[in-house]
């Protein structure tokens, strides 16, 4: 098992386009206590993409539900994980939770006739489209525009 880090490196070594990532596979295991393996590598010594990688393998394989494998993952900070790769990893996730008739969108997928299920506000709070409004292209556009100048940072969502 503690082998497959090294394999996988060795691996990327035959694919040109991959071998940039062969040191990343290869320190995945790697813990920033130094008690990781293959290379008991520790700290700012571990790729920092291996870093972020070993946390996001660590939720992903948690058998917990996600607010608890989050918690997991929260509570290894600084010994199994790097601080900062915990702090990225968790602004990552979802912020709310949705509820069974909404989903949340991209503003990249919203299309026309959707129903907004929550308004969209800019960031100083100012209401841009408020919730129950069903999306047009004229709004769509505008939301992009504002997009580009102000980036909309909550969570988009509609109505199923």
């Amino acid at each position: 098992m503690q082998h497959h880090p090294v394999l996988g490196e060795e691996l990327a070594r035959f694919a040109h386009d991959l071998q940039g990532v062969g040191p990343t596979i290869r320190a995945h295991h790697e813990r920033f206590d130094g008690r990781g393996y293959p290379d008991g590598l520790s700290g700012g010594n571990i790729p920092w993409l291996a870093r972020l990688l070993a946390v996001a393998v660590a939720y992903a394989e948690s058998d917990l539900d996600p607010q608890h494998a989050a918690e997991m993952i929260s509570r290894g900070s600084g010994s199994e994980f790097d601080p900062e790769a915990v702090r990225a990893f968790l602004r990552s996730l979802p912020k709310t939770v949705v509820p069974g008739k909404q989903r949340e969108v991209l503003l990249s997928d919203l299309e026309p006739g959707m129903v907004l299920a929550q308004g969209i506000y800019t960031e100083t709070g100012i209401l841009l489209i408020p919730d129950g409004q069903k999306l047009t292209a004229t709004y769509i556009d505008k939301l992009l525009n504002h997009n580009r100048i102000n980036p909309i940072s909550q969570s988009l969502l509609v109505y199923c």
